[in-house]
């Protein structure tokens, strides 16, 4: 699917606010998953994580004199493109007598453009990062839940974007340079086309517009991009897989695949996923843990990309056979038409949003907003969407769903 966006700034309204959000978002094709955590220390250096950093140095020095609230730098992907942020909350014009919203937006250009990443040597900042990720990767190496994983990572033909092995990782970190790292920035920070969006209460659109202008000078022009929402992938058959593990318990994981998934079915497996798990509902805890104590614990996952629903528990090894058969029993219990309407009745209160995690703060509603521009489907469709669901069409979809995959690791030492 092709997006024409214009780059001009975006200004998103909202009195209640009592600060102004300035996103700047970069956009650009997805990186190779070799570049993961080059990007990861890319955003470090212009972020905040560590108190050493001379980018935090700096940039607290002109916080106490500006009054620049926060800033945060993130990216996230949308099919075949990616969008990094950087996310600042200035005071609203009038809380402070010396605020001076010109000033502010010169010292969040100069954050963004003249970065630690453009010194001529920032291995200092370059290597706390890079330790931090070691470090943190030796520990998820260390977790059995870890090779588990792999294991059905590698099962279940994961060849493709989304979803990568341990040994990935670790290439991925051992090719990650400082060279690399300023390749990046200089590519899509400093070549790169960038959307601006600043919300909050903006009384005089023609002051902000103009203010931005003066500063930024951002040349407008409309922004030509490929997103895919369309892309799938079929996972291989296979029966289940016994696996041994060097830990005292087991881990088993069962995956249920909806084959030729329509954009409805999506929904009927994300109704299925909360009603399996979130909230009040917790069909597949309380059949395998408050009904017949055979796990430590269990979750279920709905893995949009692949159409699939996953059901995993920890427990021990002569529980597996009868939690293998529980969990069957949890995906068909749907098939009762007033357990249906229960647990329909339960997800939809108006007081508990299931299915979603965004807060329903002031702050998530800018981000919604913002998302709108980009037409990615927002919290209000998607709620809409579900409370449609009939109990026909998830007594379908649940009768159509294949079990493609059953992973059994057991632990050797005594559970």
């Amino acid at each position: 699917m092709k997006l024409n966006i214009k780059t001009s700034p975006k200004l998103i309204s909202n009195k209640d606010l009592k600060v102004t959000t300035f996103d700047i978002m970069f956009v650009n094709p997805r990186l190779e998953f070799k570049d993961k955590y080059a990007l990861e220390i890319l955003l470090d250096l212009m972020s905040m994580y560590s108190l050493k950093n001379r980018t935090r140095q700096t940039f607290n020095e002109a916080n106490d004199l500006n009054y620049i609230a926060n800033y945060n730098v993130d990216f996230f992907n949308k099919g075949d493109t990616q969008f990094l942020t950087v996310s600042f909350l200035l005071p609203m014009a009038g809380i402070f007598d010396d605020f001076d919203l010109k000033k502010s937006l010169k010292i969040v250009k100069n954050h963004i453009f003249k970065s630690v990443v453009l010194a001529d040597d920032f291995s200092y900042e370059f290597n706390l990062a890079y330790e931090r990720y070691q470090k943190k990767l030796e520990t998820k190496l260390s977790d059995p839940m870890a090779y588990f994983n792999d294991f059905w990572k590698d099962l279940y033909d994961f060849k493709h974007n989304y979803y990568h092995t341990n040994n990935d990782h670790i290439n991925a970190l051992k090719n990650t340079t400082m060279d690399r790292v300023r390749e990046l920035y200089e590519k899509i920070i400093l070549k790169g086309t960038y959307i601006t969006f600043i919300g909050g209460n903006i009384s005089d659109k023609t002051f902000y517009n103009e203010t931005f202008e003066s500063i930024f000078k951002q040349r407008k022009e409309v922004l030509k991009t490929e997103v895919d929402y369309e892309r799938k992938f079929k996972p291989d058959w296979f029966g289940h897989v016994d696996k041994k593990i060097d830990s005292t318990q087991s881990i088993i994981r069962v995956g249920y695949y909806k084959e030729n998934a329509t954009k409805r079915d999506k929904y009927l497996l994300m109704f299925l996923s909360c009603a399996l798990w979130r909230r009040e509902n917790r069909i597949l805890f309380n059949k395998l843990r408050n009904e017949n104590d055979l796990v430590y614990s269990c979750s279920a996952d709905y893995i949009e990309s692949l159409d699939t629903i996953t059901c995993t528990a920890h427990l021990s090894k002569e529980n597996i056979n009868k939690a293998l058969v529980l969990i069957d029993e949890s995906i068909n219990e749907l098939l009762d038409e007033e357990k249906f309407n229960k647990a329909k009745e339960k997800l939809l209160k108006a007081d508990n949003i299931t299915f979603i995690s965004y807060l329903d703060d002031k702050l998530h509603e800018i981000k919604r907003l913002r998302s709108n521009t980009f037409k990615f489907e927002s919290f209000e469709d998607e709620y809409n969407e579900l409370t449609t669901i009939t109990y026909e069409e998830m007594k379908e979809c649940i009768e159509s769903l294949k079990k493609v995959a059953e992973l059994i690791m057991v632990g050797d030492k005594n559970d």
